[in-house]
């Protein structure tokens, strides 16, 4: 179900609210608390009496993590609602349908299956997060927006816009409330100028961990003297190791996230 498919903001969101879990109960009183009303103001909404405004159609968005374009089609949609003029009407009717049509362009780069662009990749590697997410999808059959937000500690309104650039970048998908890993797959080759990012964002999380970790982690360091034969050789010994444990990683089920940092290098000044 997308927003788009609807020329009505109020039938979206019953529709939308009856595709939640336990079909949306206690959800009225939740976006009523929300957006900072009453719970018979929203019920008004939703049965047809009355309309949002702007301001709290955005942030019923934002609690529900609704990415930009998404908000600024409902928000037109609401515009429609409340114009007291035709001529107004058809201005915001205009207004929704260039919105749907950047939907649509949207939709075909999902469909198509292409490498990540540098813009793309630029967003993808500027924080761990979005990693973090993607890696998180592939998890049992799919994780909803909530539990994102959850594992991850941050608003829902953030890991909607996270979710949705990756449903867009193909990095994911979503099934019925659930978002899985999608078809997608990423990669940098040493001379990308996004590798170095890519490893500055995942030691930091390790730096991060590394006063709580657990008796079943592991954080080793281990700056040593050695000649030019026995770095070779450990090097050699530690390209095995990533290719066995890439087989573990293939081969187990996905239960949770974790990540290997793996470092060998001369200390130079």
């Amino acid at each position: 179900m997308s927003v788009f498919e609807f020329a009505d903001y109020k039938r979206f969101l019953k529709v939308h609210l009856a595709s939640l879990p336990k079909k949306g109960r206690g959800e009225i009183n939740r976006m009523a608390q929300a957006i900072r009303v009453h719970p018979t103001l929203v019920s008004q909404v939703l049965s047809g009496t009355k309309d949002f405004t702007p301001e709290q159609i955005q942030s019923v968005s934002g609690y529900f993590g609704f990415s930009h374009l998404e908000t600024d089609y409902l928000i037109c949609l609401v515009q429609v609602a409340r114009a007291g003029t035709r001529e107004l009407k058809v201005y915001y009717q205009a207004k929704c349908d260039e919105i749907k049509g950047r939907s649509l362009d949207v939709f075909r780069r999902i469909k198509e299956h292409r490498s990540l662009t540098d813009q793309e990749q630029a967003v993808f590697y500027s924080s761990w997060i979005y990693s973090a997410i993607r890696l998180f999808a592939s998890v049992g059959k799919g994780q909803s927006l909530d539990r994102i937000s959850q594992k991850f500690g941050i608003p829902r309104s953030a890991a909607g816009e996270i979710l949705q650039f990756l449903k867009e970048a193909a990095l994911v998908k979503e099934d019925d409330g659930l978002f899985q890993m999608g078809a997608q797959h990423t990669h940098l080759d040493s001379k990308s100028p996004f590798l170095n990012r890519h490893h500055s964002n995942w030691r930091l999380q390790a730096l991060h961990r590394s006063d709580s970790l657990t008796s079943e982690e592991l954080m080793f360091t281990s700056p040593f003297s050695v000649d030019a034969q026995g770095f070779k050789k450990i090097r050699e010994q530690l390209i095995g190791l990533i290719k066995s444990t890439s087989v573990v990683i293939r081969d187990a089920p996905a239960e949770d996230i974790a990540c290997l940092n793996l470092d060998l290098f001369w200390v130079q000044k």
